[in-house]
């Protein structure tokens, strides 16, 4: 499930152009381009990240619309266990530039942070880590679920259901985890009867926070893109959790010509 997921935290890829061909399977537009673990892709991502670590110490928290996102999930979490440690597990997280980002904004909580990745990115994010106990980045859900001590305080997905193959499956495995809080942000879904998939143009530059570092050569990068059906996908997290707040977000999508796509997010807590 995990092998195409994509590891663009706080990226901002090219938009699709006007009259992007829509492919009729994740598999038909993969062949066509690159896929999400291209090693220079992973190794800008853990550069970048390692940059924005670094200057986080030293500098203000830069707050975008998913990071509030984020902090409520995570004061709602931590508000709810009445602990001073929230058990996070970060779906699609790359590099922990949210946990770097957002730990400075709760310094009253540990945050117990675990990634789930590709192989190669969750490679790179445990040595960006540099032997600290978190964040800690796995290959599989139930991996990272055990690193918790297998409870999860949060589940939190920011901009990564889309790029794998199959949106609606990587939900159901992160519904069975039964977290108390589910954020899903920076989403992109389709009001129409079928999902939609197209290839998201991108550059290496694009990938990852913060500028290009000097040592790196940008260049084109393609991706396999999946709208989930907005229905569908409700639908399930309606029967997965009580209590659903839909949350204004506009950056985890692309217009494509003659498509009803849009943005997603969406804060969930009391599991059924």
């Amino acid at each position: 499930m995990l092998r195409r997921l994509r590891t663009a935290a706080f990226g901002t890829p090219a938009p699709l152009k006007t009259g992007t061909k829509v492919f009729a399977s994740h598999a038909e537009a993969l062949a066509l381009c690159g896929g999400y673990e291209e090693s220079d892709l992973l190794d800008v991502i853990a550069a970048k990240t390692q940059i924005f670590r670094d200057r986080a110490e030293q500098h203000a928290a830069v707050v975008s619309e998913s990071d509030l996102h984020s902090l409520l999930a995570l004061t709602t979490s931590a508000m709810a266990t009445e602990a001073t440690s929230v058990r996070v597990l970060d779906f699609g997280g790359a590099c922990g530039a949210h946990y770097y980002n957002l730990r400075r904004l709760m310094p009253r909580h540990e945050l117990r942070w675990a990634i789930v990745e590709t192989p190669g990115m969750a490679e790179r994010a445990n040595g960006l880590a540099a032997g600290n106990s978190w964040p800690s980045a796995f290959s599989s859900v139930a991996d990272a679920t055990r690193a918790l001590g297998g409870s999860v305080d949060l589940v939190h997905a920011s901009g990564a259901l889309q790029c794998t193959p199959d949106p609606q499956a990587a939900l159901a495995t992160l519904l069975e985890v039964r977290a108390p809080v589910l954020l899903l942000t920076r989403g992109a879904v389709t009001r129409g009867d079928r999902d939609v998939v197209a290839i998201l143009e991108s550059s290496l530059a694009a990938n990852g926070p913060g500028p290009l570092p000097p040592h790196f050569q940008d260049r084109p990068l393609s991706f396999p893109f999946v709208f989930v059906s907005r229905e569908r996908l409700l639908a399930r997290l309606h029967a997965a959790y009580r209590r659903i707040v839909l949350l204004p977000d506009h950056t985890g999508h692309f217009p494509i010509d003659q498509e009803p796509v849009e943005g997603f997010a969406a804060l969930c807590t009391e599991p059924c």
